[in-house]
């Protein structure tokens, strides 16, 4: 199994404050890659190091083979990482369908004059981007939802928009905060089918989540952080059987399925 991405002694430090320290990662090709720990473990700040929101204080992470650490935030989508974030980022005043449209942009290929001139070339390009867009749409179950208003979505419906928005940019990694935050049990369940769906197309998976049913029911590798540092990585079971993760959560309420 090839390695996509590999995080090397990624140390992150906000003044007096250490978020990260010297963790290590791999995520393997075709896999769904599990990040879990308690509210302040560091796992959004690993997110944001991975996808060239952060960059490190010590520490280099690489894609597909190649260093990435340090270039700018749109470098990590055009090289084939897409991610959504865990508050919420749409225009909420747009359509679906426009919402996605603008992600897709980033995989057109005219230039600025082109753009003024509206050529041929432009036009063909803007209508391969609506029906990418609406193929995205219809994949996550929205395709009903095109001309609806982006912003009186339902939050079940904003996140799978943040989805299908991720993956009109073509990524081979997909990068989940937290996506099932704020869904309810039958949303959650149609969340777990489209991980698994999002993975048969051959998209690796990292994603941050708190609910650990999703978590064991999908995740082939689990790695644990607490305070900053990786604590444990394993399979779901052997995660569930973990001293040191039980510990962590301790008073959490933790249950496995």
């Amino acid at each position: 199994m090839r390695t996509i991405l590999q995080a090397e002694d990624i140390t992150v430090r906000f003044g007096g404050l250490v978020a990260l320290n010297g963790i290590n990662l791999s995520v393997q090709e075709g896999q769904i890659h599990a990040l879990i720990g308690p509210n302040g473990a560091g796992k959004t700040t690993l997110i944001n190091v991975l996808s060239n929101v952060t960059t490190p204080t010590t520490g280099r992470v690489t894609f597909n083979g190649e260093p990435i650490t340090g270039l700018p935030a749109h470098s990590a989508t055009e090289k084939g990482i897409g991610r959504t974030f865990q508050n919420i980022l749409l225009f909420a005043g747009a359509t679906v369908l426009e919402n996605v449209m603008i992600a897709r942009h980033c995989r057109t290929k005219y230039g600025l004059l082109e753009a003024i001139l509206r050529t041929r070339n432009v036009l063909n390009e803007e209508e391969t981007v609506c029906q990418k867009a609406l193929q995205e749409l219809e994949f996550v179950g929205m395709a009903d939802k095109a001309s609806t208003i982006a912003g009186n979505l339902d939050h079940g419906g904003q996140r799978l928009l943040e989805i299908a928005r991720a993956l009109a940019t073509e990524p081979s990694l997909l990068l989940l905060d937290e996506p099932s935050a704020g869904m309810n049990p039958q949303e959650v369940n149609t969340l777990m089918d489209l991980i698994l769906r999002i993975r048969g197309r051959g998209i690796t998976v990292l994603l941050i989540e708190h609910n650990m049913q999703l978590v064991m029911g999908i995740a082939d590798v689990v790695t644990v952080l607490n305070f900053g540092e990786k604590i444990a990585e394993g399979t779901p079971k052997e995660i569930q059987n973990n001293k040191d993760v039980r510990e962590a959560y301790l008073g959490r309420g933790i249950q496995y399925a």
